[in-house]
């Protein structure tokens, strides 16, 4: 069985992501928003320069595979911090393998980590919003995450 190393993105991460999550976009925007470049680049830049973020990348074949990224937000009514999962994306030449898998336990054992080091415990929301395939999408994060999901988005036009 191969292994497949799950790695914290760095600096050098950071052209080779903003690729990954034009396609995520090009894959997943069916609400036709515009991109916003910088908006992508300070989000991709919280995780790889370690303020307040933490990307996991795997390798593929000159590209990035996969990536998931995390970040530390928070409820609007809420003091306590939680990690957000904001993105997780597997390119469709690479979904064969169990990325999104490896990707997701990478997250929960980061959390882990984390919450060893504060000596409490810390949320890790993932999301799902998209207009095509969301019951099937909802249906493997269910699988996956082992969680339950506690709310929904509607989207107003």
């Amino acid at each position: 069985m191969t292994v497949t190393v799950v790695r914290l993105a760095e600096p050098a991460d950071e052209e080779p992501l903003f690729a990954l999550l034009t396609a995520l976009a090009a894959d997943n925007n069916s609400f036709g928003d515009e991109l916003d470049e910088r908006r992508i680049r300070e989000h991709i830049q919280l995780g790889t320069e370690r303020r307040g973020g933490l990307h996991g990348v795997i390798d593929g074949d000159g590209e990035l595979a996969a990536s998931i990224g995390i970040i530390w937000d928070r409820w609007w009514y809420a003091k306590q911090y939680m990690l957000s999962q904001i993105w997780l994306f597997v390119r469709p030449a690479y979904r064969h393998f169990p990325y999104e898998r490896e990707l997701i336990e990478w997250a929960k054992q980061k959390r882990r980590q984390i919450e060893a080091g504060a000596g409490q415990k810390v949320p890790l929301a993932h999301t799902v919003i998209s207009q095509t395939r969301l019951p099937t999408k909802l249906r493997l994060w269910r699988r996956r995450s082992g969680s339950e999901m506690i709310g929904g988005v509607f989207l107003i036009r």
